[in-house]
């Protein structure tokens, strides 16, 4: 491991949405979005750009996309999902992590139910 992509460079930023349009047309109807591990240690603009970019070159406006972010904070979980705005809609997580594999509420709806 230890090789680090740098997703701001013009060239890997290129490659990498180009992987992503073609990874979703080999695996055809057996893939429904992408999960992103270690979320944390990816570029955010990176992220939101690469799902805006793949979502609209494939015709698929609501390919899903999940996140893996560990923390024991709630608080540190929805300061990183507000960053992502519609882009992704959940974050696999210590803290809620079955909840959000089950079901991918948005961050309201999140909110709501550490609220009660």
């Amino acid at each position: 491991m230890g090789a680090d992509i740098d997703q701001r460079h013009p060239d890997v930023k290129s490659d990498l949405f180009k992987w992503g349009t073609w990874i979703l047309s080999i695996l055809g109807d057996s893939a429904a979005g992408f999960r992103f591990d270690a979320i944390k240690h990816i570029d955010e603009d990176f992220i939101i750009a690469f799902i805006k970019d793949v979502r609209q070159k494939t015709g698929q406006p609501n390919l899903f996309a999940v996140g893996e972010f560990w923390s024991d904070s709630i608080g540190d979980i929805f300061r990183y999902l507000d960053g992502f705005g519609t882009q992704v809609r959940s974050v696999r997580c210590s803290v809620l992590q079955w909840h959000l594999l089950n079901h991918p509420y948005t961050v309201q709806h999140l909110r709501r139910a550490v609220a009660l």
